[in-house]
């Protein structure tokens, strides 16, 4: 258990410097990336036993949410892993360098987005909230959920997400890029753990 709590961690600050481009070097970028789909692999070998028992058991609307997650998860990271190895300028350049980039960086791009979005619900459904809140929790989540969103504007979000990459540059200081993406993921990440907590019957089908 200790291991796999280690593991989620070091593969969400992966997706928060993967997705912080401008921020970190191309070298970086790409080694960084690498290693989250590793990491992501290696995830996957870990809780195999939820694969063995895929087909197994009644399908509770519980149950079909988190295998459409884990599906679009998948999706997302094979697109972003694909698509980057395409565009590598260094790791992979002589496989197939920048050949069409402006088609495929969409594509990429659309793909990080989506993963980061993914898994930060991934994550939020396997939260449970404490059920009694008081003003110091409320006024926490009134923050995360302005940051959150402001962030997700400002990182431009919205148009990455529907393929319509704007180039947009970053002209703020790397930490505060940093501080953007992971704010993108507490918000997702409170969402649904928020949904779920509030539809507890979810769980029971």
């Amino acid at each position: 258990m200790k291991q796999r709590k280690s593991l989620n961690v070091l593969m969400t600050l992966l997706i928060i410097f993967v997705m912080s481009y401008q921020a970190v070097e191309n070298v970086f970028h790409e080694i960084a990336g690498i290693l989250l789909f590793l990491l992501f692999l290696i995830h996957n070998i870990l809780n195999r036993k939820w694969y063995k028992n895929i087909l197994r058991g009644k399908y509770t609307r519980f149950r079909i949410l988190m295998l459409t997650v884990n599906i679009l998860v998948w999706l997302s990271m094979l697109t972003a892993m694909g698509t980057g190895i395409y565009l590598s300028r260094d790791l992979f350049s002589s496989l197939w360098g920048m050949k069409e980039a402006y088609l495929i960086r969409p594509w990429h791009v659309a793909a990080g987005a989506w993963g980061m979005i993914l898994v930060s619900i991934h994550c939020g459904i396997h939260i449970r909230l404490p059920a009694k809140k008081n003003v110091f929790w409320m006024s926490g989540c009134v923050i995360v959920l302005a940051v959150g969103i402001c962030s997700f504007m400002a990182l431009d979000m919205p148009n990455r997400l529907v393929l319509r990459d704007t180039g947009m540059y970053w002209s703020y200081s790397g930490i505060l890029l940093y501080f953007a993406n992971a704010a993108v993921m507490a918000l997702f990440t409170g969402i649904a753990a928020s949904a779920i907590r509030l539809f507890i019957p979810f769980h029971r089908g």
